[in-house]
């Protein structure tokens, strides 16, 4: 099979050999099907619109993920509304955004001190190594 592979290349027009190495042809995308837009929106039309720190603060809700952020101290006493402060840590870090974007003057659990703190504390290598079962 290899030797009947290798003998068809030089009459495939998608495949060059160059400097000993394959090169397959870039592939063209297929058409989509008729009915692909009709379902596309369709679809779209039936899931619902929802920010990212929402989306965060509702899967936290249902399952406590934030809980499972330790403390680089190891402190297990927590403030009620550290959730909003990790939802926004989660978008700034996950988005690659940075702290400005998140920043609300005037709100104590997403003012700048209190995020710069809240990232110390909870995303450090130190912080993830003294979380429960670890």
């Amino acid at each position: 099979m290899y030797r009947e592979l290798a003998g068809s290349l030089d009459a495939n027009p998608a495949v060059t050999i160059r400097g000993g190495r394959l090169s397959p042809a870039k592939l063209e995308a297929a058409p989509l099907p008729e009915a692909y837009q009709a379902a596309h929106d369709a679809v779209m039309k039936m899931l619902p619109r929802i920010d990212y720190p929402e989306l965060l603060l509702e899967v936290h809700g249902h399952t406590g993920m934030f809980d499972a952020f330790g403390h680089i101290s190891g402190s297990t006493s927590r403030r009620a509304d550290l959730d909003i402060s990790l939802a926004a840590l989660m978008v700034a870090r996950s988005c690659n955004l940075g702290l400005g974007p998140v920043v609300k003057a005037g709100d104590p659990t997403l003012g700048q001190h209190r995020l710069i703190g809240v990232e110390k504390g909870f995303f450090t290598t130190r912080a993830w190594a003294r979380r429960p079962g670890n």
